[in-house]
């Protein structure tokens, strides 16, 4: 399967180089695209820390809360998104989505 290639590649990366962002990100997206949710969890929250300021992983990180049925989590992520950035739409239509 391509994305187990590609999953492979990516984890190779950030274990030459473990501040390198993009594939730590596509870590994580991949595994959420795949619903496994809580590896995608561990790749969002570890960015996170590195990055705390930026909204695509806290989104992706909410996004990872609700899927475990984690809700209030999630919104309260969602809800400090917004509070940096209100124009951020993807935590506009996922307050929504879980009211």
């Amino acid at each position: 399967k391509e994305t187990d290639t590609a999953k492979v590649e990516y984890f190779n990366a950030v274990a030459l180089d473990n501040d390198f962002y993009a594939p730590a990100f596509s870590l994580g997206s991949l595994n959420l695209a795949e619903n496994r949710v809580q590896e995608a969890q561990f790749w969002f929250k570890y960015l996170s820390v590195k990055h705390p300021d930026d909204l695509n992983v806290l989104n992706n990180l909410a996004a990872c809360h609700a899927g475990k049925g984690e809700i209030d989590a999630a919104r309260s992520i969602w809800r400090q998104i917004l509070a940096k950035d209100p124009s951020y739409e993807l935590a506009t239509k996922n307050l929504e989505r879980y009211q």
